[in-house]
């Protein structure tokens, strides 16, 4: 047996802390990738009950997906672009709004427009630094010949994308990218709408990001770097039986490159939970600046002083280590003095974001076994 808990009084006090810290600011909730794993519509249908009705998604059908629901949806931010005649169709009948990055967006919108005779909203995309969508930075001209030429959209917002949340440099920089070209825009006597900058690990960190508008996502989870220190609680925890019980003999090695070599003889459990499932991966962050490569350190500092290592599971209340490299559809724990049992459960700090072959449970209750940090 396995499933992954969610625990909706967690995620609900999130969303509170989520929407004090963004004060008037509008909020949007993110909700790609089938609600950050947790699911599309069990994550839109607690965000409605928090007063939440502005979402932001990555792909079209989620917008669609939300609409269907039978909730009440005062816009949806589609963030990226969408050029297929047929699907702009379907969306324009939709309360979506679009986002333009490049003439040929604009383009494809407006012939979608004039065929269905309405006239859809849009945001400006900005690229100040992730280099995935948008018009670049310090090039005003080309956001003004787009609104001067596409006058059957309404341009109601302009908006980019921070690269690294937690690196202050990177960020104040990108923001001031931003914020020189909607000030060109402005004294060039243009309306560019709600200005927003600002996701989940921004809004908290950096205050000034927030501006008229915030995107947040993995803050409702819970999931952005130290997020403890603004009260925030991990949703989600894996729970799994035991299949295998048995003794490890001193000197065998456990997972994919024998990686650990028992010193004695131990008692291990194997869980039938892996990479496959989303154990131990992490979005990946690329090159860390030199700040946060100091906390990285000081973590790991700490977690030698404690004798702790970097991914554990909780057997029957108890924390436990994770040994060797984890597998991809198995992982190894170390149960040596431990009571436990074939069939008990264990529980395991998956990141849903790539949660695979597992159930997804809700629950308005504390799960068993909670008091294990994980």
């Amino acid at each position: 047996m396995r499933r992954y808990i969610v625990q909706r009084d967690l995620l609900e006090e999130n969303i509170r802390l989520v929407k004090k810290a963004a004060g008037s600011a509008r909020l949007y909730g993110t909700v790609k990738a089938d609600g950050y794993g947790l699911g599309l519509e069990a994550m839109v249908r607690t965000l409605s009950a928090q007063g939440i009705d502005r979402f932001a998604v990555s792909e079209p059908l989620d917008a669609d997906r939300i609409c269907g629901f039978g909730l009440p949806v005062t816009e949806i931010l589609l963030m990226r672009p969408l050029r297929e005649p047929e699907t702009l169709d379907r969306l324009l009948t939709l309360p979506v709004t679009f986002s333009v990055g490049s003439t040929e967006d604009a383009q494809a919108l407006t012939q979608a427009a004039r065929r269905l005779h309405v006239f859809p909203q849009a945001h400006i995309q900005v690229d100040t630094g992730l280099g995935r969508f948008g018009f670049s930075a310090g090039e005003p001209e080309q956001i003004r010949r787009i609104y001067d030429q596409f006058q059957d959209i309404r341009f109601t917002g302009i908006y980019t994308h921070f690269a690294c949340n937690t690196n202050r440099r990177l960020t104040m920089r990108q923001l001031h990218l931003f914020l020189e070209t909607v000030q060109a825009l402005e004294r060039a006597g243009y309306d560019v709408g709600i200005r927003h900058c600002a996701s989940s690990a921004a809004l908290f960190y950096f205050p000034e990001t927030r501006l008229d508008a915030v995107r947040i996502g993995s803050a409702l989870l819970g999931r952005i770097w130290h997020g403890e220190r603004f009260g925030l609680k991990r949703v989600g925890v894996c729970e799994a039986s035991i299949d295998e019980l048995r003794t490890l003999p001193a000197g065998a090695t456990v997972g994919y490159a024998a990686r650990f070599t028992a010193k004695q003889d131990m008692r291990i459990a194997t869980i039938c939970v892996g990479t496959l499932h989303g154990l131990s991966l992490e979005a990946g962050s690329g090159k860390k600046d030199f700040v946060s490569g100091l906390w990285a350190l000081a973590g790991q500092a700490r977690r030698l002083v404690r004798r702790s290592v970097s991914l554990c599971a909780s057997v029957n209340g108890q924390t436990v280590p994770v040994l060797g490299v984890v597998c991809t559809e198995a992982v190894v724990l170390d149960v040596t003095g431990i009571d436990c049992r074939l069939g008990d459960l264990v529980r395991l700090p998956l990141n849903p974001l790539y949660l695979r072959y597992m159930d997804c449970v809700w629950t308005d209750s504390p799960a068993a076994g909670e008091e294990a940090e994980l």
